[in-house]
């Protein structure tokens, strides 16, 4: 019965993983058009933070489907953070700076 359950949960985690990439690209595609058609730099940088959420969760699918060892996981996992944290700290110093 608890096996069943964890399945089902573990199932769910994957499910919303796939719907929330599906909906970051359907976001960005939008904001995408609206920035060709209005030059605008807010929804450029919006684009960019959802570019780069799209980005972090599709990494993080890769990484926890494909790796197997727990500790390359959290290693992995931890350099993808950073990385992540890096991007988001120069989407703002773009935003300061132009």
């Amino acid at each position: 019965m608890i096996n069943i359950h964890l399945l089902t949960v573990e199932t769910n985690n994957g499910f919303k993983h796939w719907v929330s990439q599906r909906v970051s690209a359907l976001i960005f595609l939008s904001i995408l058009l609206v920035v060709y058609f209005t030059d605008s730099v807010v929804f450029g940088g919006l684009g960019l933070l959802f570019i780069t959420s799209h980005i972090n969760s599709g990494l993080e699918t890769l990484i926890f489907d494909y790796m197997h060892d727990s500790l390359s996981k959290i290693y992995t996992k931890a350099i993808l953070d950073v990385v992540v944290i890096c991007l988001l700290k120069f989407i703002m110093l773009l935003f300061i700076l132009v």
